[in-house]
């Protein structure tokens, strides 16, 4: 028997790793498709602006779970 014939005799492993399901993951927060956005902003700045983009955030957050909930918005 040669390598090659023993190569392909053994079976290839099976992947244990799950599938993509539809609407499995975590569920959208704002309603929309999000994406990670990185700025420079002055040191002696950096917690108040973090702070106003995450209380902005919030707010659309909020704002999102309202809607969802709204009689007049769907079913």
């Amino acid at each position: 028997m040669t390598i090659f014939a023993a190569m392909e005799a053994t079976p290839k492993p099976i992947s244990k790793r799950g599938g993509r399901r539809e609407g499995a993951g975590r569920s959208k927060q704002y309603g929309e498709q999000t994406s990670t956005l990185c700025f420079r902003v002055p040191q002696t700045h950096r917690e108040k602006i973090t702070a106003m983009v995450r209380a902005y955030l919030e707010g659309l957050k909020l704002e999102y779970k309202s809607k969802k909930h709204d009689p007049e918005y769907g079913c």
